[in-house]
């Protein structure tokens, strides 16, 4: 073969198996090299025949979607121009708060997802960032710090892909505790930069410990989870996880069933001892959720639930169980609840979702709403006045958190019944 034929051959095979590793200058000075030389005959058959001698594949191939790929491809694109011009890139990421400088070392790409390898701003120590975790990403004029000169990244993936590791340091961190760790958790300080905990709230009472900058060690942990199910992490998620794992969904890190037993209980308990508190309650279901999974895949139908389960950050939101979710408002009135369900709902609507043949796929919501105790029915109400100012028990809590969630499922099928994607407030006529 003529070396003339040998670069065709070589930029075929470079366009179609490699053009994802290289950055777009040389991809576009490749696509215009290629469209110098004419391809002669015998050059087309010799790269068909050894086409069909290769077949790259994906351990998850036939599995996952390719949309997941595409979807991050501009911003591997971008991540890509920075490493190969070694300049810093501004990053804005899920689990940070504010927009940081960022190093590139090197991108990684493993069963077709992208993983960007670099430091944080002046912080030499390597960490992987998830291109599924990037909202925004910006090339800069400045240079970036070099890797450590025994830096391999083929090792270093290989072991945090493998062995996740959390960060050393936590930059924000809420937990929530009863009244009655109080005095040991406030004559116990944690080591951090910025500590804060409320007065306790209620009756019975909880208070927040909020600190920033704590180092994540092993103690840290220990000490938290000798609190068992008394400490809450609130912030971060992983640390959730960890502390949680009872009360905490694994797919979208919401509460779970559990935790909503406890959270309602809670509120209930609060009712009793100051009648004026009052709290709503949404139950919350993704419309024709199985036939989505019927038509697109559970992989697909887990990406829906988790997108959907972001758009309830900020509240006391559970994962009831399946597609169905609930929020738990405490001091809301149920015309106050409709207002944020709304925007629930409207953003819901607004998610963008293309299945595995870059369709778009429509998701929405139906969401009824009970308010605690003006919903309930009489007979749940006339427990509720013999149990007055007394402590209730248990099984009573459990009685009246079962009779509200039926009130707002009654509403929920109303919603469903009425076209589904709409918001609705208990009413005495449904049943």
């Amino acid at each position: 073969m003529k070396k003339q034929d040998m670069d065709v051959f070589i930029r075929h095979v470079v366009n179609k198996h490699l053009s994802h590793l290289l950055p777009s200058e040389i991809v576009g000075y490749l696509d215009q090299q290629s469209q110098n030389p004419a391809l002669t005959e015998p050059v087309a058959q010799a790269i068909q025949d050894w086409d069909s001698k290769i077949s790259v594949q994906s351990y998850w191939q036939g599995v996952f979607s390719d949309h997941v790929e595409q979807k991050y491809q501009s911003l591997a694109s971008l991540y890509k121009q920075a490493l190969f011009a070694e300049k810093k890139l501004r990053i804005t990421y899920e689990e940070r708060a504010e927009e940081f400088l960022f190093n590139p070392f090197g991108l990684v790409i493993r069963n077709k997802q992208y993983f960007f390898a670099g430091c944080y701003e002046n912080d030499p120590e390597p960490t992987l960032l998830p291109a599924n975790k990037i909202h925004a990403l910006s090339l800069t004029e400045e240079s970036a710090l070099p890797p450590a000169s025994d830096f391999d990244l083929d090792a270093f993936s290989e072991t945090y892909l493998n062995h996740p590791v959390p960060p050393s340091v936590i930059e924000h961190l809420i937990i929530e505790f009863p009244e009655k760790s109080y005095f040991y958790v406030k004559s116990h300080p944690i080591r951090c930069r910025n500590l804060t905990i409320t007065e306790p709230q209620g009756s019975p009472g909880y208070f927040n410990l909020e600190a920033y900058e704590v180092p994540n060690t092993m103690k840290l942990q220990q000490w938290l989870s000798g609190f068992h199910d008394d400490a809450q992490v609130l912030k971060p998620s992983f640390l959730r996880r960890q502390i949680n794992r009872s009360f905490v969904d694994q797919l979208t890190n919401l509460y779970n069933r559990n935790a909503f037993e406890r959270l309602g209980q809670r509120e209930i308990e609060r009712f009793y001892r100051d009648h004026r508190r009052h709290f709503s309650l949404l139950v919350m279901d993704i419309d024709h959720f199985k036939a989505i999974n019927d038509q697109h895949g559970h992989i697909f139908g887990d990406e829906v639930l988790v997108k959907v389960a972001e758009c309830f950050r900020g509240y006391d939101a559970i994962r009831y169980g399946g597609e169905e979710f609930a929020i738990l408002l405490a001091d809301t009135h149920a015309h106050q609840a409709w207002a944020a369900a709304e925007r629930i709902r409207q953003n819901i609507e607004q998610l963008a979702f293309k299945n595995e043949n870059k369709q778009t796929v429509s998701i929405t919501i139906s969401i009824g709403i009970a308010e605690f105790p003006v919903h309930l029915l009489e007979l749940d109400k006339q427990l509720l006045a013999t149990e007055k100012n007394s402590k209730p028990a248990d099984k009573y809590k459990s009685s009246l958190m079962t009779a509200i969630t039926g009130q707002a499922d009654k509403a929920l099928y109303q919603a469903k019944a009425s076209g589904r994607n709409r918001v609705v407030i208990y009413r005495p006529e449904f049943t």
